[in-house]
């Protein structure tokens, strides 16, 4: 956890961003509003979920106030503890749950007869080398954690992905449909980093408003990508 703090450290300061370091204290969080994992120690070789980005700055403050993120009302972690994870037969204990994008939105103040935008949905905009810093961070969390599978959520995130590694790049469709038609059910097993070989499996983000068959349906893809990494 040192290393992942460390890293977040050495991010440089940017317009629009607001700086996290594993604040919220408990778990659910994802990394780096809190520690992105479940147990008293970091997991080996978890499965990691790569989200878009942590959220926005009040939403932020919110969860620090509550000491975790809302797992009763917000619908990524409602879906990802009701039907994905139960259908892929993974623990919580055996997940890290992160993103590509390590800080927190804060919109601009609205202009006169606007209404003040509160979602972290849509573009996320930094600064070019706060963006740089990012891709260069995914490489370093995915040396650091060593998962045996990627689990990467959303359509705005195989390409940042492989922006990160580009050996993922050619995988990528214009969007989520098109990016899931090219991949097996297993996912892409690729070798990110000269000694590691990982399952990289696209699945829609679970907070989309999708019926639970479809979530539990990602929720298998992610099971065989599971399955697939330990048979190797």
């Amino acid at each position: 956890m040192d290393q992942l703090l460390a890293m977040l450290r050495s991010l440089p300061e940017s317009p629009g961003v607001l700086r996290l370091n594993c604040e919220i204290p408990k778990y659910p969080s994802f990394f780096p509003g809190g520690r992105g994992y479940k147990g008293p120690s970091f997991p080996q070789s978890p499965i990691m979920f790569v989200g878009h980005n942590f959220d926005t700055d009040i939403g932020f403050l919110k969860s620090l106030e509550r000491g975790s993120e809302d797992h009763l009302k917000m619908k990524t972690w409602v879906n990802m503890k009701n039907s994905f994870l139960p259908a892929a037969r993974l623990d919580e204990d055996d997940c890290f749950f992160t993103n590509f994008y390590l800080g927190a939105i804060v919109h601009p103040e609205p202009k006169p007869g606007e209404t003040r935008k509160t979602t972290n949905t849509g573009k996320f905009k930094c600064s070019k080398q706060y963006h740089e810093a990012c891709v260069k961070a995914l490489r370093t969390q995915v040396d650091i954690i060593r998962p045996a599978v990627v689990a990467l959520l959303g359509g705005k995130v195989p390409t940042a992905f492989g922006e990160a590694f580009p050996v993922y790049l050619r995988h990528c469709g214009i969007d989520l449909g098109e990016t899931q038609s090219r991949q097996p059910n297993t996912g892409h097993r690729l070798q990110l980093l000269t000694d590691l070989s990982v399952h990289v499996i696209c699945l829609a983000h679970p907070a989309n408003p999708r019926s639970l068959e479809s979530h539990r349906a990602q929720g298998l893809l992610l099971r065989s990508a599971i399955q697939a990494a330990s048979a190797q």
